[in-house]
């Protein structure tokens, strides 16, 4: 048993050691459920439980300082200018502070809204996830703005970022990211990238643009300029809850939703390692039920799979995009390894 544990712990600390090349930091630590996160000149912005808070980036321990309170669940949040943009999904409402006031104050916007999440914001007009799977979008010059639908019939519309013209969005339920021209007639929806797990918020930095997969505890990325765009994983947050991210030149911010935290990884160092970055492969679907397939191999790779006390219950060759049967294999967590070292964490369901 002591052999067993002892190879456990080595095999583990193999794993891991895959992703060495992305370190993450905490920021700052004792929050209320974050969620959401935005980055404004040196400033980062917080939506947590019952209010918006932030923190000076800049700062050798930033503390975080109160925005606005008394508020229920906000999700999205966006600013222009000096106003800053809430969705109050309780509330059904948008509402905006003016962020250069001494004690500032939420003022409605545009109310009677029904699933309301995120929001972007791009020249004068606010796009909203309404319905939570439609894409309106007002004129926050208006007096009185007005919502006008942008695409409707989506499925779980979740996080928005824009690159242009194209403005990019996640698709919950059905596992992609998706975008649409805003400057079209009729904006249609085109797949980007598919068989993610969850993506629940995106970031778009130069022609990277990060993924936060809800459900695989991890954030992946992919080259948006790409025909087939192919995600790779850039780090895995097992088992906290990733939720919100933010991406600046240096730095990628993360809100750790369980563990109430902001945590943060260097772009700088992650650069350095672009070769290895690549080199990793993923699997889909994970978890699985039956079987899953490999995505990224460039050619036949033979693997094995082990438990996880690091005994091997499985071997054989996997081709790109060709399911493997696993349908005889317990539930549990295991673990994928190739022999050119890429090893990839497998939940059976």
């Amino acid at each position: 048993m002591k052999q067993l544990h002892i190879l456990s712990i080595v095999f583990l600390t193999l794993f891991y050691s895959t992703f060495s090349f992305a370190q993450l930091t905490d920021v700052v630590t004792g929050l209320s459920l974050p969620s959401r996160i935005l980055i404004n000149g040196t400033d980062l912005y917080i939506s947590e439980s019952g209010k918006i808070s932030k923190i000076d980036l800049t700062a050798t321990n930033p503390t975080a300082t109160d925005v606005a309170t008394g508020l229920f669940q906000s999700f999205g949040i966006a600013i222009s200018g000096t106003d800053l943009y809430l969705a109050e999904y309780d509330r059904r409402k948008i509402s905006k502070i003016d962020m250069t006031a001494t004690n500032p104050t939420t003022t409605d916007v545009v109310t009677n809204l029904n699933g309301l999440y995120d929001v972007a914001i791009n020249g004068t007009d606010l796009y909203f996830v309404q319905n939570n799977t439609d894409i309106s979008k007002i004129d926050i010059t208006a007096t009185n703005p007005t919502p006008t639908n942008v695409i409707t019939g989506l499925s779980l519309v979740r996080g928005f970022a824009f690159y242009g013209n194209d403005l990019y969005f996640g698709d919950y339920v059905d596992n992609k990211i998706l975008k649409i021209d805003i400057t079209a007639t009729n904006p249609t929806p085109t797949d980007v990238v598919t068989g993610l797990n969850g993506p629940i918020d995106i970031a778009i930095s130069g022609t990277d643009l990060y993924i936060s997969e809800f459900n695989a505890e991890k954030i992946s990325k992919i080259d948006i300029t790409a025909t087939n765009p192919t995600p790779t994983d850039v780090v895995i947050i097992d088992p906290s809850t990733v939720f919100g991210i933010a991406v600046n030149e240096s730095d990628l911010y993360i809100s750790d939703h369980d563990a109430e935290k902001i945590s943060k990884l260097s772009l700088l160092t992650l650069s350095v390692n672009t070769k290895e970055a690549t080199n990793l492969l993923t699997v889909y679907p994970n978890p699985t039920t039956g079987s899953f397939q490999v995505n990224g191999l460039t050619e036949k790779e033979n693997y094995q799979i082990y438990n996880i006390i690091g005994s091997q219950i499985k071997t054989g060759t996997a081709t790109n995009k060709k399911p493997i049967d696993v349908s005889n294999v317990p539930n549990g967590i295991y673990f994928l390894k190739f022999e050119n070292g890429n090893t990839i964490k497998l939940v059976k369901e």
